[in-house]
């Protein structure tokens, strides 16, 4: 019994980020964004890597924030539902910028669509800040999909992943249910890539299989709202940088 403790404590020494954030499974929302008609993005590039599809983490999900980002809600910079000319940006952490996350479909909020379980792999390349105006001022839209809820794991994807997750264009259809597993990138040594139950798209396998990778909810489990640890991605400079300058980081669903 010594022996196995021993084994496994070096295990966990040698590679913690695999060893405890493989397990994990969060719930969460899909909302979807074009990125490639953005001017910046918060870590810069427009895109995932391949093999993966761009995505921002709401900065107060419970789970998989990367920090929260500066300023506060200020209903003067909103003119209706959109914000005013010249509104103020704020500036998010980068901590999480290059992070990627399987993704599979659980469900859609409102009317139904299918490709329940499909399955993709995004990567973290920008934020989605509650104290944007581009997202509180939508007080018509829940905050669950506004990157305004404490609660709840969101994460606002490319377009182009909605295809692959539903089996139908991004148009009107609905925001989706998912779960939210952290994931190694197409790139990272180790990391192997297996086909997944949708056409056309492959989610990033880690060398080592999960034990555990049951969904649970956001708010029960540790609600840090720090960057969850990224599993076998590369260190990344943690600064405070600006969020994307003239887009509308979440969501368009």
């Amino acid at each position: 019994m010594l022996a196995l403790f021993l084994a496994l404590a070096g295990l966990a020494a040698a590679h913690p980020a695999s060893v405890l954030n493989k397990r994990q499974s969060y719930v969460g929302i899909a909302t979807f964004n074009d990125y490639s008609a953005q001017g910046n993005t918060n870590c810069g590039a427009r895109s995932g890597e391949s093999g993966t599809y761009g995505a921002a983490a709401s900065d107060i999900s419970p789970n998989i924030s990367g920090g929260t980002c500066s300023g506060s809600t200020d209903l003067s910079e909103c003119n209706g539902q959109s914000p005013v000319a010249g509104w103020t940006h704020p500036s998010c952490p980068t901590s999480n910028c290059g992070t990627c996350y399987t993704v599979t479909h659980t469900g859609s909020i409102g009317s139904s669509i299918g490709g329940v379980g499909n399955t993709v792999t995004v990567q973290i390349i920008d934020a989605c800040a509650s104290t944007s105006p581009s997202n509180y001022c939508k007080t018509d839209m829940p905050s669950t999909q506004r990157c305004g809820d404490s609660g709840t794991n969101q994460l606002d994807i490319d377009t182009s992943a909605y295809m692959a997750l539903t089996g139908q264009a991004f148009g009107n259809g609905p925001t989706l249910n998912i779960a939210i597993s952290p994931s190694c990138c197409p790139g990272d040594p180790g990391c192997s890539a297996s086909t997944s139950s949708n056409a056309g798209s492959t989610s990033q396998t880690p060398a080592t299989p999960a034990s555990d990778s049951s969904p649970v909810s956001g708010g029960n489990v540790a609600t840090d709202e720090k960057v969850a640890e990224k599993v076998a991605a590369p260190s990344k400079v943690q600064a405070v940088a600006p969020a994307d300058d003239d887009s509308d980081p979440c969501p368009e669903l």
